[in-house]
C-alpha cells in the first residue's frame, strides 16, 4: 500500500477527524512540541484532545495545513516503519501504533463494509481488537489451542508457518451471517498461511474484504492483490 493512499484521505477531515489526528500525533509528540509545530497553545490543544472543546472550521483548516506542510503524518509513518522493521511483534503493544495502523486500514477500506475481523495469530488479536472498535465489527479469532467445548462446530485449517506445522480452528457461530471479513496478522510472509485462511473463509461462505499486516512478503502481497482484494501493509519485501 502506498502511504499517500490513506494520508490523502485524512487530509480532508473536519473537526472530529482533526481531533483524531491530534490524538494520534500526541502519542509521538508532546502537546508542547505540537504547540511549536502547529502554532496553537498547548492548553488549547489539550482541550481538543480531551474533548473539552472542538476546533472551529478555521482552526481545523490551520491544523491540517500545518500537519501537511510539516509532513508530520509521513514522518510518523517513516518512524513507525523503522520500529516495525526492528521488531514488528513488539510494536503492536503500543497504543500509538495501534491508532496509526487502524487509521491506515480504515481509510483504505473507506468504501468497503467489514462484518468480521479474523486475526491469524495470537499477536494479531491486538490489531484486530483495535480495528474492530473503529470499524464497528466483530472479532473471530483462530484458535491454535483446544477450543471451548461449549462452542458447537468449527471451521479448521492447517498450514506451515516459519517451517512449523500449525492447526487452527475458528468457531462457526463467529462467522455465521458475516458477509465480509478482514484478515489481519503481524507478520505475513508464508503463502501457505494466507491460502489456508482464504480456504477457511470460502468454506464458511464469507467473502474477503482485504488483508492487513504490519510486515508482509512480496509474494503474499502480489498474490492477495492478484485475487482482487485490498492489501494494507507497512513493510513489504
Amino acid at each position: 500500500m502506498e502511504n499517500g493512499e490513506w494520508i490523502s484521505r485524512v487530509k480532508t477531515v473536519k473537526k472530529a477527524g482533526v481531533i483524531k489526528l491530534l490524538t494520534l500525533l500526541n502519542y509521538r509528540y508532546s502537546l508542547r512540541d505540537l504547540q511549536t509545530m502547529l502554532g496553537i497553545p498547548y492548553q488549547t490543544l489539550w482541550k481538543y484532545v480531551t474533548l473539552v472543546n472542538m476546533p472551529e472550521e478555521k482552526t481545523s483548516a490551520k491544523i491540517v495545513d500545518r500537519i501537511e506542510e510539516l509532513n508530520l503524518l509521513e514522518k510518523f509513518v517513516r518512524e513507525t516503519v523503522e520500529e516495525a522493521r526492528n521488531d514488528p511483534y513488539d510494536i503492536v503493544r503500543k497504543p500509538g501504533f495501534l491508532k496509526l495502523f487502524t487509521m491506515m486500514v480504515k481509510n483504505v477500506l473507506y468504501d468497503v463494509k467489514v462484518g468480521v475481523i479474523v486475526p491469524m495469530s495470537e499477536y494479531a488479536l491486538m490489531l484486530a481488537t483495535a480495528l474492530s472498535l473503529e470499524l464497528r465489527c466483530d472479532v473471530c479469532p483462530a484458535l491454535a489451542n483446544h477450543p471451548l467445548k461449549r462452542w458447537k462446530g468449527f471451521f479448521t485449517t492447517c498450514f506451515t508457518d516459519n517451517e512449523k506445522h500449525v492447526s487452527v480452528a475458528v468457531p462457526k457461530h463467529c462467522l455465521k451471517n458475516k458477509n465480509r471479513a478482514l484478515l489481519v496478522d503481524v507478520v505475513l510472509q508464508d503463502m501457505d498461511k494466507i491460502e489456508a485462511f482464504l480456504g477457511l473463509l470460502r468454506s464458511a461462505r464469507v467473502e474477503v474484504s482485504g488483508v492487513a499486516a504490519v510486515l508482509s512478503g512480496k509474494n503474499v502481497e502480489e498474490f492477495v492483490k492478484g485475487m482482487g482484494f485490498k492489501f494494507i501493509t507497512l513493510l513489504s519485501g
